[in-house]
């Protein structure tokens, strides 16, 4: 019996043809791979700036309180004459305390050309020792020296010159939303000019009423710093306690009594009394007992894509925010119709990644 040889077992393998297509389907795949993860690293990298970028605006937001709760006015009683008449037993006081409409309402405060001050202002003085030589030997350890301070939002290009090195004709100016705080320092303290004169002489024919202790340091851009960047707007509503308000307008609405004491949202202690309602409550030379703050703040992604040149206000703040009874719809979106018109819908409806800050500071003068 012939055995046969065995057979010869034939090896399967890959043509070149499905190596090239298997090796061009791997590179595909890394490739996406690639992609996909760069894209969550720029996210997560995106993700990780906008929130320190948020946490920077939380704890400008919580300077800012901190700093409107210190203001301060030097009240006292006189009875002074004007126009011919003696004013018994009145409330006086050199300091001033404002806020309102920075542009567009109709107390405006003002604004510079080829920029934008949306929103509101406020400005006080306060006793936080901050003279312009800080290491002046006859001024240490006065810590209760008078400054004037300001808060507003200014949208435009930076304040600041760019640095020396860089040719002015290419050094590019980034336009956006600001938080400038003004500092007017001890030794050019401009208020007591305008308020310490005697009413009714040559050079104050009447009681000053005006805003120009706001105006002539705004006027000093040496004075003035950037506080935080990407701010959109600072809403300012001043307020009486609730108690008050209760007792002078009973049966009112939330939104009656926010608004009681400043309907244009505006309030200047220098102006006359506007309540009308007996002298325990007029307000001249007073303080709000409380001041809403709000703060909006977006992320430089949005700021970059949605401000330059020709849109210093791409949300439309400029005309909104000037009736108190309003402020609040305005601002947010309102459950029951989340489609309605606010600057809540607005930051949405462009991506605009955002955060809101809100608090009601109470201020520790107040009387």
């Amino acid at each position: 019996m012939v055995i046969p040889p065995p057979r010869r077992q034939e090896q399967e393998a890959f043509t070149l043809v499905e190596v090239l297509i298997a090796t061009g389907v791997t590179l595909v795949l890394i490739t996406v791979l690639l992609v996909l993860v760069g894209q969550l690293s720029d996210s997560v990298r995106l993700s990780r700036a906008s929130a320190d970028e948020f946490q920077v605006a939380q704890r400008v937001f919580s300077t800012l309180a901190e700093r409107v709760a210190q203001a301060t006015l030097n009240n006292y009683r006189d009875s002074p004459e004007v126009n011919k008449k003696v004013q018994l037993n009145q409330r006086m006081s050199e300091l001033r305390f404002a806020c309102g409409p920075m542009e567009g309402g109709a107390n405006a405060i003002g604004g510079l050309a080829q920029t934008m001050r949306p929103g509101h202002g406020i400005f006080f003085q306060a006793a936080t020792g901050r003279p312009r030589l800080a290491r002046d030997p006859a001024l240490l350890g006065l810590d209760n020296l008078i400054n004037t301070w300001g808060y507003f939002v200014e949208t435009g290009p930076d304040i600041l010159p760019p640095p020396s090195f860089l040719p002015p004709e290419t050094a590019a100016q980034r336009i956006a939303p600001r938080l400038l705080e003004m500092c007017e320092p001890t030794e050019r303290l401009s208020i007591y000019r305008y308020t310490s004169i005697e009413p009714g002489t040559v050079e104050a024919p009447k009681q000053y009423l005006g805003l120009d202790w706001i105006r002539t340091p705004l006027g000093d851009r040496t004075l003035v710093h950037t506080l935080a960047e990407n701010i959109a707007v600072l809403l300012i509503v001043p307020k009486l306690t609730p108690q008050e308000t209760a007792r002078l307008l009973p049966g009112g609405t939330a939104e009656q009594r926010d608004a009681f004491l400043a309907p244009q949202l505006y309030y200047h202690s220098g102006a006359p009394a506007s309540l009308g309602v007996d002298a325990a409550h007029n307000m001249r030379h007073r303080l709000p007992a409380l001041v809403e703050l709000t703060m909006v703040a977006l992320d430089g992604a949005s700021v970059a894509r949605l401000y330059g040149p020709n849109s210093l206000d791409p949300f439309q703040i400029g005309k909104a925010f000037h009736k108190a009874t309003k402020i609040n719809a305005e601002l947010r979106i309102d459950p029951a119709e989340p489609e309605r018109d606010s600057l809540e819908r607005r930051l949405i409806d462009a991506h605009a990644h955002h955060r809101i800050f809100t608090t009601i500071v109470p201020i520790r003068a107040a009387q």
